[in-house]
């Protein structure tokens, strides 16, 4: 993809990309480059989503232990 289109809009579309299976076989359908090409983007996009989904692991898990650490520990039954 060209450098002008912006980041997000890149990423947002090898997301869709990677999760549209009509799309993506009618790409693999093109003769002798379909498949590398659906190959690369369909990476691509699958690489994107498992980041975006560490990442919201990682700040759920910090947004939890943050609230976990606010509970008062008589009420919830794990006190002295």
């Amino acid at each position: 993809m060209s450098s002008t289109v912006p980041t997000t809009m890149r990423n947002a579309a090898l997301e869709h990309y990677a999760t549209n299976a009509a799309a993506r076989a009618a790409v693999a359908t093109i003769p002798w480059f379909g498949t590398g090409i659906d190959a690369l983007l369909g990476t691509a996009g699958s690489n994107l989503i498992a980041m975006r989904q560490a990442i919201y692991v990682e700040e759920l898990r910090s947004a939890l232990d943050a609230v976990q650490g606010r509970l008062d520990k008589t009420v919830v039954g794990r006190g002295p």
